[in-house]
């Protein structure tokens, strides 16, 4: 049973949204931390970005589990028990001495984040209408950028005022807060499960995948996320290794690109509804001029060039969240919401965790981070042809 839509929709809308920033928070305050973090457990590139494949692995683990237990439990309680266990863990995380614990430490974390998208999808599809969901989900979905936002502009600083560690503890401290605000704001369901049975647990799985429609819609999200997400994870060091840039302005880079990205992912669905354009063409030409910056950015050397390109591309890579998730949601039963939007999740955040291990191996293979911008110019060019296969359909609850 849906959660009634009461006054409070959109403070329950800023809260979930919170939550699944600080999952973003968590994963991508490695980014700034690393050369530090990276130099004092003496790592190459390939270990260095095996804590991020460590939280990935994890991540997507959690997944399907996630989206079960958001369609079949409280998603208010779910959500804030996961919060609470990626709390723990970047407390635990900040007082590691061993470089094998880090990455345990760093693969619970990325299971107790997990299953955070699929609760707040399941949460918001309660709160709002089918007519108002791309612009709520918009918001919801500001949370990549807005988490590599607060990773980048605080992260950088807090390294190099206070040293890794104490950076990573003062991310705990967030999450407490962040807790307390869903306790507050969001409330529970009058009847627990959406009316899935224990026999139905992996009815929504079956079909999902048995709609080739979801697939090319996934796959074509995972390509793009694999360029998108790679950006915001090499980009800083590539500035520092390839350009001699400062971390101050790489971070000052990432930070802009963060900025535009949320108010492009905010406006997002507001927009496409004001104009009446066709979300899935919205998606290929944003996927196109994703593929153009990546090739861009790589051929550039001047600071402001490199700034304007990091936002258009900011623009253009956050743009289609929205409309992804919508479609996706359009095609899902309304008792498999939570299931059928983890496994989309699930599939497009495996991009982001063999983005680390290609990237890192290729860097260290051509002894140099020229060579990616060319793989994920090639990503972007991929996932163009996916979504032109994709024909979108109604709900067919």
């Amino acid at each position: 049973m849906k959660l009634k839509i009461g006054q409070n929709r959109w403070l329950a809308l800023v809260a979930v949204t919170l939550a699944y920033s600080f999952a973003f928070l968590t994963r991508y305050i490695w980014s700034p931390v690393m050369a530090d973090a990276g130099a004092e457990f003496q790592l190459d590139s390939v270990q260095m970005g095996l804590y991020m494949t460590a939280f990935m692995i994890g991540y997507l683990f959690m997944q399907l589990p996630g989206g079960i237990l958001a369609d079949r439990l409280q998603p208010k309680y779910l959500l804030m028990g996961m919060v609470c266990v990626a709390t723990v863990c970047s407390a635990v995380f900040a007082s590691t001495s061993s470089y094998p614990a880090g990455l345990i430490i760093r693969a619970v974390e990325g299971v107790s984040c997990g299953g955070i998208y699929s609760s707040c999808s399941k949460i918001v599809s309660g709160y709002f209408q089918q007519k108002d969901r791309a612009v709520a989900m918009g918001i919801l979905l500001a949370s990549p950028p807005l988490g590599i936002l607060l990773a980048n502009s605080l992260g950088e600083p807090l390294n190099e005022a206070l040293g890794w560690r104490a950076t990573i503890r003062i991310i705990a401290y967030i999450g407490i807060a962040v807790t307390a605000l869903l306790a507050l704001s969001v409330r529970t369901q009058d009847k627990l499960g959406g009316g899935v049975s224990g026999r139905g647990l992996l009815e929504g799985a079956v079909l999902y995948f048995r709609d080739s429609q979801q697939l090319l819609l996934g796959v074509g999200g995972m390509l793009s996320m694999f360029a998108s997400v790679g950006f915001a994870t090499w980009m800083n060091t590539y500035m520092k290794v390839e350009l001699g840039y400062s971390g101050i302005l790489g971070g000052a880079l990432l930070t802009v690109y963060s900025v535009v990205g949320i108010a492009a992912t905010c406006c997002s669905g507001a927009l496409v509804k004001k104009f009446g354009w066709d979300p899935r063409r919205f998606i290929i030409v944003l996927f196109a001029c994703g593929a153009l910056c990546t090739i861009l950015f790589g051929m550039l050397k001047g600071y402001p060039a490199l700034m304007a390109v990091g936002v258009v591309y900011g623009i253009v890579v956050n743009l289609p969240s929205a409309h992804l998730a919508n479609l996706c949601i359009q095609r899902a039963p309304e008792k498999h919401i939570g299931s059928m939007c983890a496994l989309e999740n699930l599939i497009f955040q495996s991009g982001a965790m063999l983005q680390s291990y290609i990237i890192g191996t290729a860097a260290d293979s051509q002894g140099g981070y020229h060579c990616m911008w060319w793989i994920f110019s090639a990503a972007c060019v991929l996932s163009v042809l996916f979504i032109c296969l994709f024909q979108p359909k109604r709900n067919i609850s």
